[in-house]
């Protein structure tokens, strides 16, 4: 299932394809893709003046900060939306993300006063303290000030479909129902992330990529870079949820975007427990058992003024389960563009 099988569409990040800091369910999208296509997306994120050398700043982003669209509060650049054909208010996407690339030579890192877990590390009197991380794609390393290098893990920060039109224009930073600044580490190459649909189209938009993160990231942003992605998108029957939830190479992941991390915590578990009742056949106090014994809590991210924390379930024990065919999803391969060698064996 993560294999290549139709052309993809090409989506390049330009002034007409995305939008900056801002969702609204009103927006038109910019393409459109059949059900159970792919879409091959790029991202970008930066500043002209970033530490680096002026060579490694994009074109495209240059076009971008220097045109004249609107900008919301939030500050990232989002490319999309991108409409999937046939899908309605109501109706669950399945979003397999077959291959995810860097998208530049490097990331930055950012800390801002009154920003982070700890909001008084930088005195008011600094605008940014900023760092750049050049990033070694063949190595998949990045090296991070004072010399150490660290394991890169590339992932979207922003994966959403559309808003509710009701909910008007809303900021890009805080994680919703309908996915948006999600930050969470697990949605690696190999992930299908389920979201859930709200207006006609869908209208999914990507963006934030994250080189590297930890759980939780901690000081306001993580290695920050621009990133291509290749997207299958297609429409899931029987299935019906009001938040994101996903499979990926760890297993099963539930996701509670809360004020506090108490009830982000309720929340991710209370999706869990319902999923596993209504999908796996697994009665809810069993699963309530099975999660303190089998399920590990992660603070996705405390820093989107919604914290986040996601639960997984490990394949080991999913696949224990009376599973529905559809979270059986194929490991994560080589680069589509490169021959598959994996033989397509499934996690479970």
């Amino acid at each position: 299932m993560m294999s290549l099988d139709v052309a993809p569409i090409e989506l390049q990040a330009t002034p007409e394809s995305v939008h900056w800091g801002f969702q609204d369910g009103n927006r038109k999208a910019v393409c459109e893709i059949p059900d159970g296509g792919v879409v091959r997306v790029r991202s970008v994120q930066g500043k002209l003046d970033d530490p680096v050398p002026a060579r490694w700043i994009a074109d495209d982003l240059r076009a971008i900060i220097d045109s004249d669209i609107p900008r919301g509060p939030g500050p990232h650049i989002v490319t999309g939306p991108i409409a999937v054909e046939g899908a309605k208010p109501g109706d669950v996407l399945a979003i397999d993300l077959l291959d995810i690339r860097f998208g530049a030579p490097y990331g930055i890192n950012l800390m801002r006063p009154g920003k982070g877990l700890f909001p008084d590390a930088l005195d008011a009197s600094v605008d940014v303290d900023i760092v750049a991380i050049p990033i070694d794609a063949a190595q998949r390393t990045g090296h991070v000030p004072p010399g150490i290098d660290i394991a890169l893990r590339p992932f979207f920060g922003i994966i959403a479909t559309a808003p509710p039109p009701s909910w008007g224009t809303i900021s890009t930073v805080e994680p919703r129902a309908n996915g948006g600044n999600i930050d969470c580490k697990e949605l690696i190459q190999g992930t299908r992330l389920f979201l859930p649909v709200f207006v006609p189209g869908a209208n999914v938009s990507v963006g934030d990529g994250h080189a590297a993160q930890g759980d939780g990231e901690i000081n306001q942003t993580a290695v920050e870079t621009s990133m291509d992605g290749d997207l299958r998108i297609a429409i899931q029957p029987g299935l019906a949820i009001d938040h994101p939830l996903a499979v990926t190479p760890a297993g099963l992941v539930t996701m509670g975007f809360e004020d506090t991390l108490e009830a982000a915590a309720r929340a991710a578990i209370d999706q869990l427990l319902t999923f596993l009742e209504t999908y796996c056949d697994l009665p809810w106090m069993a699963g309530y058992r099975l999660a303190s014994l089998a399920v590990d809590l992660h603070i996705t991210q405390v820093v989107n003024r919604r914290v986040g924390v996601h639960a997984i379930l490990p394949h080991a024990v999913l696949s224990q389960l009376d599973i529905p065919d559809w979270l059986v999803v194929s490991p994560p391969g080589p680069s589509i563009d490169s021959p598959s060698t994996t033989g397509g064996t499934p996690w479970l």
